[in-house]
């Protein structure tokens, strides 16, 4: 009957022990979910919207519209000036340029659908 008792006693500790365990990686993924879900954003330009990913990315804002040309600002995570300048981009249905549209920039180029290069002036490319 003791070896019975010491048998119970032994593997109520290892299913208290891998119940721990389960609660412990629970609450990781759970707490790692909320961080992936923050909305970043820039106080001094509230209307720059956050492209890329917890490695790096950039702060992009369309700050004119005078459509098909459209002035972006292109902002480091830190709020300082990377690129600034003119897109030209027009659709087929005459719909305007938003953020929604805008997945990136790499400094040069900005990607919308495909991508559009930033040029000093009006009158650059068109997609």
């Amino acid at each position: 009957m003791m070896t019975w008792l010491r048998v119970w006693k032994w593997l109520n500790h290892l299913l208290s022990l891998i119940g721990a365990l389960a609660v412990i990686v629970v609450v990781v993924f759970w707490v790692g979910s909320i961080r992936s879900k923050v909305k970043r954003v820039l106080p001094e330009y509230p209307d720059a919207v956050w492209r890329g990913a917890e490695d790096g990315g950039d702060f992009i804002e369309i700050t004119r519209s005078a459509p098909p040309d459209y002035f972006v600002e292109v902002r480091s995570e830190g709020g300082s000036l990377v690129r600034e300048g003119w897109v030209r981009f027009s659709t087929h249905d005459g719909k305007p340029l938003t953020m929604n549209r805008v997945s990136a920039s790499d400094g040069e180029y900005l990607f919308i659908d495909s991508y559009v290069p930033i040029t000093a002036s009006k009158g650059g490319q068109t997609q």
